[in-house]
């Protein structure tokens, strides 16, 4: 994704803009983040938005990622979930 001045709201405002309406089924947030949550949106479809700070070892400290586990999204993707990387604007 293109890089903005605060890649957890641009993260957060993507996950809004996927869900096109939908209300997700349950909100679960992530140990030991701040701002960081899973979204269940199907029972097999899920969205997790970790903040910057919170993503992976090799994600830099400064990059929000989403991440959407659905197995149509799966099957376009060679059976993994969409990793999307936010990373901050230098």
């Amino acid at each position: 994704m293109a890089p903005s001045g605060d890649p957890n709201q641009a993260a957060k405002d993507f996950v809004k803009s996927i869900r096109n309406g939908q209300t997700p089924l349950s909100v679960n947030t992530i140990p030991g983040t701040t701002g960081g949550y899973v979204e269940q949106i199907a029972p097999d479809s899920y969205i997790t938005m970790r903040p910057a700070g919170a993503g992976r070892p090799r994600t830099s400290g400064d990059t929000a990622t989403v991440e959407i586990n659905d197995p149509a999204v799966k099957a376009l993707n060679g059976g993994d979930p969409l990793k999307l990387k936010f990373p901050k604007k230098k």
